[in-house]
């Protein structure tokens, strides 16, 4: 006779039963995968280290210490710089372009001879 309902379970003496808790170290697994991490967190920091960061200037610091004096001798060399600047101020060039109040742009007078003898260089 067949049975309607079959068993779905294996017998009580199966190796399937007695195989299901195998024996682990987790703590050895636990700290292997530990030494993975902390491995792949040292490679990450140290694969850009040595690039500047975005937005900064390429050079070492270590390199050029500032000092006062330096500071000092700095400030002396912008004094000298400003006064050449007024003085260039002062000089007008006749080439440049005026806006008039109205809205009308003058332009700088050439003679055609002079427009003729331009040479250009691409």
């Amino acid at each position: 006779m067949i049975p309607f309902f079959p068993k779905l379970t294996p017998p009580i003496t199966h190796n399937i039963w007695f195989d299901v808790d195998v024996p682990r170290d987790e703590e050895a697994e636990i700290s292997n995968l530990e030494e993975i991490q902390n491995e792949q967190n040292y490679l990450l920091t140290q694969a850009a280290s040595d690039l500047p960061p975005l937005g900064k200037a390429p050079h070492d610091h270590a390199e050029c210490p500032d000092s006062d004096d330096d500071a000092n001798e700095d400030s002396e060399d912008e004094d000298s710089h400003d006064e050449e600047d007024e003085d260039d101020i002062d000089v007008i060039d006749s080439t440049q372009t005026t806006v008039e109040p109205d809205g009308a742009i003058e332009y700088p007078t050439t003679t055609p001879e002079a427009a003729q003898n331009r040479t250009y260089s691409v």
